[in-house]
């Protein structure tokens, strides 16, 4: 796996951006209430290992039931700007 960080001074050292990236858009409310210990975990153990900023998080989570109601996690991850090779395809 190759992950991006940012290099001294906190500038990238080949052309990247910040990209905002929402863990849960492609679930609907009852996905999220089911995973929220697992996005919970993510966010605690996951998410520190990348380069990441503006982390939001909020979830109303009870050990071993689905919990309804509102979970979201949201973060923007460093990528990489498209190369012209990249872009033309």
């Amino acid at each position: 796996m190759n992950v991006l960080s940012p290099g001294p001074g906190g500038q990238p050292v080949i052309t990247a951006h910040w990209k905002r990236v929402d863990l849960l858009a492609r679930g609907g409310s009852a996905d999220a209430a089911g995973d929220c210990e697992l996005i919970s975990q993510i966010r605690l153990k996951v998410l520190p290992l990348f380069p990441i900023r503006n982390v939001q998080y909020s979830a109303n989570c009870e050990p071993g039931r689905a919990s309804p109601g509102y979970t979201r996690l949201t973060a923007e991850v460093l990528v990489p700007d498209a190369s012209p090779a990249t872009a033309a395809r």
